[in-house]
């Protein structure tokens, strides 16, 4: 047999390639066209469904934020209003924003609801700029020109703050004494100074504050104690101080 013959191709081996090259590009066309498919739809989709309304339920000065937040949004589209995207988004945004629930309803609307931030404090920092604390003494903000809400005064480092939290929420879950009628809180080495509007003024402990005011709420709560105003040094657990407060307290 002559070199020539032995590399010589049979007809049904060429039509086999021929046939494996044809069935390739076809399916090489059916997934471009198929992509293809799924892009243009995906596309006309997220154009179809971009948000053109909304329905803002809540505060008054959360909803004027949102609106804010909506109208400068440059794209509305689907992908860039999805509610996931926005609750990150907001909640980074607006301080006073707790939370946000956002329902989309098909196909062009978005229904939000807001819930406010609620301060119960304020905080001094080391420079002498006043913040709003929260029940989970985060302090979220500066206080604005011409706010000035009645709550009591934190003075302490911001260190101290994270560990505030025990001591706002011990004394919120007591009841003796109402928040409101609470001024001022500092902090020495080993205890929380409470002074209060009528002239009480409170030494605790650190890191025992819900035992030391579920004591409290036992002793002046009784009728001998309940109607007046004290000084007490609760700093030591063997021995504590109570003496009748002198009216003035810190103003």
């Amino acid at each position: 047999m002559s070199r020539q013959n032995q590399h010589r191709v049979s007809p049904e081996e060429r039509m086999a390639s021929r046939h494996k090259f044809w069935l390739g590009l076809r399916r090489g066309l059916l997934t471009i066209t198929v992509a293809g498919g799924i892009t243009g739809t995906g596309w006309w989709l997220n154009e179809a469904f971009a948000v053109n309304q909304w329905q803002i339920d809540g505060d008054i000065t959360l909803k004027a934020a949102i609106e804010q937040q909506l109208s400068a949004m440059p794209d509305k589209s689907y992908l860039q209003t999805r509610p996931a995207r926005l609750h990150d988004q907001w909640l980074t945004a607006i301080p006073d924003l707790a939370d946000v629930q956002i329902t989309r309803i098909l196909p062009d609307t978005l229904h939000i609801t807001t819930i406010a931030r609620e301060p119960v404090a304020l905080w001094e920092d080391e420079t002498g700029a006043i913040h709003l604390v929260d029940g989970q003494s985060h302090a979220y903000r500066a206080l604005r020109q011409g706010e000035s809400p009645d709550l009591p005064l934190l003075r302490i480092s911001s260190t101290e703050l994270d560990h505030a939290y025990p001591l706002l929420q011990a004394f919120n879950q007591q009841q003796i004494r109402d928040m409101k009628n609470l001024s001022e809180v500092r902090s020495s080495d080993a205890s929380w100074i409470m002074y209060f509007s009528n002239g009480e003024r409170w030494l605790l402990p650190h890191h025992s504050e819900a035992a030391v005011f579920s004591r409290l709420n036992n002793i002046l709560s009784q009728p001998r104690w309940r109607k007046r105003s004290w000084r007490i040094d609760a700093r030591t657990t063997s021995r504590w101080f109570i003496r009748p407060a002198k009216q003035g307290g810190v103003i």
